[in-house]
């Protein structure tokens, strides 16, 4: 679906794929296949270069009708452990937080087996790659995201003060990074990068001194 999607509106050779999560798969997927129309990729909190399977017993191996009582509870398990901002946590509606019913959210966790998605199958990615992680991912070790930082040759990572769901959490270093990384080289994009960084320490840095000289 992914693939014929993309034959028919993305036509041009200046493509970019953003991708969250499991969509972090689908990205690196369509770009193998059609590596000749894709300029850049974007892959938010998507983990390690690492086969993916399905877990044979899991909530969702549950009777329909079960899992429709598990609801609430689902809801609330899943807001509690996909933000890190408590004020996004509970700002962020129901109907925004899982757009899908319980039966194809079922299915979407049933589906997540690619078993050719390894080590190797990511090194062929020869694109400038972003990846951005949460430190304070449940979902996402960091040293998961850093295995494939190495592993992508022209990848560079961030990573930020937030969850899982980071486009919501931290939405505006979010869009600011992503719009660094479209507009600008490579290079130019490590370079702003670091720069934002050194300038970081230095205000936190300025913070410490202020309150041991209080």
């Amino acid at each position: 679906d992914a693939l014929h999607l993309f034959d028919r509106y993305c036509l041009n050779s200046s493509n970019v794929l953003i991708g969250h999560s499991y969509g972090t798969s689908l990205c690196t997927l369509v770009y193998n296949e059609r590596r000749s129309r894709i300029k850049k990729i974007a892959l938010l909190s998507g983990g390690g270069p690492y086969a993916l399977s399905p877990e044979d017993i899991s909530l969702f191996s549950l009777p329909s009708s079960l899992l429709s009582c598990c609801k609430p509870l689902i809801f609330r398990a899943f807001r509690k452990v996909c933000f890190h901002s408590s004020v996004k946590k509970s700002s962020v509606p129901d109907s925004e937080l899982l757009s899908m019913e319980l039966p194809e959210l079922r299915q979407l966790m049933r589906g997540q087996r690619w078993e050719e998605g390894d080590e190797a199958y990511h090194a062929l990615i020869s694109c400038p790659v972003l990846l951005m992680v949460g430190k304070h991912d449940k979902f996402i070790p960091l040293a998961d995201e850093i295995t494939m930082n190495c592993v992508i040759p022209q990848s560079v990572l961030h990573v930020l003060d937030g969850g899982h769901m980071l486009p919501i959490d931290c939405s505006d270093e979010v869009t600011d990074i992503l719009s660094s990384f479209l507009l600008n080289s490579p290079a130019e994009h490590s370079r702003i990068h670091s720069k934002t960084l050194f300038k970081k320490s230095q205000h936190i840095s300025e913070q410490k001194r202020q309150k041991s000289d209080v």
